[in-house]
This record gives C-alpha cells, sequence and structure tokens, in this order.
C-alpha cells in the first residue's frame, strides 16, 4: 500500500534510537532546557511502551518532566543532555506535557496513540498535490482530522493537525495515517523521513 522499496515501521522499533541520532536529537548546551524540534505542540506518543522524553540544559541542572499523571525526574549530564522515560500509557484526550529546569517548556495538545515512520524515495515524498486526479485523495485533504498528525523532519513547523491548511505532506502516508486511524479510534501521528532519488538499497534490510 505504501509503496515498492519503501519501508514503513512503527515507532516501537526506532523510540530508544532516536535520542542517539545527532541531527534530531542534540542541541547546543545552554543553561536554558531546550527539547529537540520532535518535541513539539500536537505530537504524538506512543502508547503501551515507556516514552523517551529528552533534551539539553546545564550539566547538573535538574529537570522534570510532567504529563497526565507522571512526573519524572533527572539530572542533566556532564555532556548537557538529559532523558527520562515516560511510563507506558493508553490512547485518551490531548494534554499538556511540561518540562521544567532553569526555565519551563510547556507542549500544548500531546496525545497518546500509534507513531508510525514511513521512509523511502519519491514514492514515499510525493505530497498529497501531486495527484490532482485521484479525488478520494483530494476529498479526504480537504476535510479536518484533528486525530490525524503530521510530522515531516525537513519541516521548520513540527508537528500539525491535519488539515486543508497542512504543509506539503506525504500522499501515502497521509491516507494510510487516516485509514489507520479511521480502524483504531485512536490518535495516528505519522512521521515522513524520505528522499527522492536517493537508493533503494538505504531504506531496506540487507537480506531483503
Amino acid at each position: 500500500m505504501l509503496g515498492e522499496r519503501a519501508e514503513m515501521t512503527t515507532y516501537r522499533m526506532i523510540a530508544r534510537l532516536i535520542p542517539a541520532v545527532t541531527g534530531l536529537a542534540v542541541m547546543t548546551a545552554h543553561a536554558s532546557v531546550t527539547l529537540p524540534r520532535v518535541l513539539d505542540d500536537h505530537m504524538v506518543l506512543q502508547r503501551d511502551i515507556p516514552v523517551p522524553i529528552w533534551g539539553t540544559a546545564a550539566p547538573g541542572e535538574n529537570v522534570t518532566v510532567m504529563f497526565r499523571d507522571q512526573t519524572r525526574k533527572t539530572s542533566v549530564g556532564s555532556d548537557g543532555r538529559w532523558m527520562v522515560k515516560l511510563g507506558a500509557m493508553q490512547a485518551g484526550d490531548p494534554a499538556t506535557l511540561t518540562v521544567a529546569g532553569a526555565n519551563a517548556i510547556t507542549l500544548n495538545d500531546v496525545v497518546v496513540g500509534e507513531v508510525w515512520v514511513g521512509s523511502g524515495q519519491s514514492n514515499m515524498d510525493t505530497d498529497i498535490g501531486e495527484y490532482p486526479m485521484d479525488d478520494v485523495l483530494q476529498a479526504a485533504a480537504k476535510q479536518e482530522h484533528p486525530n490525524l498528525r503530521l510530522y515531516r523532519s525537513d519541516q521548520g513547523n513540527g508537528w500539525t493537525r491535519a488539515s486543508p491548511k497542512a504543509f506539503r505532506f506525504s500522499a501515502q502516508l497521509f491516507y494510510f495515517g487516516m485509514l489507520l486511524q479511521k480502524e483504531l479510534g485512536v490518535p495516528v501521528g505519522v512521521m515522513e523521513g524520505a528522499v527522492r532519488g536517493s537508493p533503494s538499497a538505504n531504506w531496506i534490510s540487507d537480506e531483503t
């Protein structure tokens, strides 16, 4: 459904790896607590597994993360990095996630549900607007989908709720996420990480 030579994997498989990805997770350490862009308003956290929340701050600073009925505390390491893990959660209503240290950061409209990552080439990267003859897709894209959240790594506006005003996004992932959200009845987040013209071997296992 998501195209040949494209690989889709759930957040479950990459959650423990994301903090180690330098380009995504590491920021220059400052006295103020900072978060990577992937942790933002409207984001979706994966249900039923521990969820990492991470960032940077001054070495030795105490950081507290609060979400729903959970409070997690940690101290910043000598490298300026910190991470806590929220306990496994069930899907539910949007809530506020707060990170507090020398400063406080509030993330609004955070939900828990299913998070999927789509990777691949142009077949994954081709956006909704490039399928003008697909009446079903175009009709769906004109509707509001408050429980479908979109994230694209090369866009500057973080997570967004799917709507006619949403930024350019993968048609494959949008439609997949919309159908999955309707089927499961929980919030769904789809994250696009695709590069047009890249070698297909980069996106599949050695065995495949």
